[in-house]
């Protein structure tokens, strides 16, 4: 089996400074610059383990999701420790919070001993967690959160299951009456097409929030319905 680490690590530079190193104890690093990608790949690809760089990765948001996701050891390394930035990671899901030493050979070196540890008492069975990620936004369902780039976007009740909803068939179109249907459930019945209509504007004002280049997600087919992404 390939030994391949995942690495979350905005920082070209210090990344390719390191990969060399990595490669001397067996590992192939694999960088990815969000938290989100690396979320997308674990759901679809086989790693050994997680390395964040603690100094330019946003990774509070998002870790607990990844901690869901996968058994991997999760090891954040910073340049600078604090105890309550410790705690904070530990509790979220991080197996190791560790200073990454001015001798870089010493870091990678816990890394290996940290997942031989991982290797000799664990599988490597994923754990199941409804996520959905496409085009930039990414969806937990067990959390009930969205993020649009790893910024968390707050959207109501209604908001969050009518974009599940979509992002569950990605390009299919949903009548309007389906929507009303599976979202409103027995208050469809005191809904209409101008309730879907106002919660609609609602949630591409908010999904598209960091996306200038993409005008809209959510499509309106007319008079038929809605599609994410069509």
């Amino acid at each position: 089996m390939d030994l391949i680490l995942l690495a979350v690590d905005n920082d070209i530079v210090h990344f390719n400074n390191h990969e060399a190193l990595w490669k001397k104890y067996g590992i192939t690093p694999m960088r990815v610059s969000t938290m989100q990608e690396a979320i997308k790949r674990l759901m679809n690809e086989e790693y050994i383990f997680v390395g964040i760089n603690g100094d330019n990765i946003n990774y509070q948001p998002l870790l607990s999701i990844m901690r869901d996701i996968t058994p991997l050891p999760i090891h954040i390394y910073t340049s600078f420790i604090t105890y309550e930035g410790r705690l904070e990671a530990i509790k979220l899901g991080a197996d190791s919070y560790e200073l990454w030493h001015q001798d870089s050979e010493k870091t990678i070196i816990l890394c290996t001993a940290v997942l031989q540890r991982y290797m000799n008492r664990n599988s490597q069975s994923k754990r199941h967690c409804k996520c959905l990620s496409h085009n930039g936004i990414f969806l937990s369902l067990k959390y009930r959160k969205v993020f649009s780039n790893d910024i968390e976007i707050e959207l109501t009740r209604k908001e969050f299951d009518v974009l599940y909803l979509l992002m569950s068939d990605c390009k299919r179109v949903f009548t309007y009456e389906q929507i009303l249907r599976n979202v409103w459930g027995e208050e469809y019945i005191d809904a209409n097409n101008s309730s879907l209509w106002n919660l609609i504007k609602r949630l591409r004002k908010k999904i598209n929030i960091n996306s200038s280049e993409v005008p809209h997600y959510i499509k309106n087919v007319h008079d038929i319905g809605y599609a994410f992404d069509y």
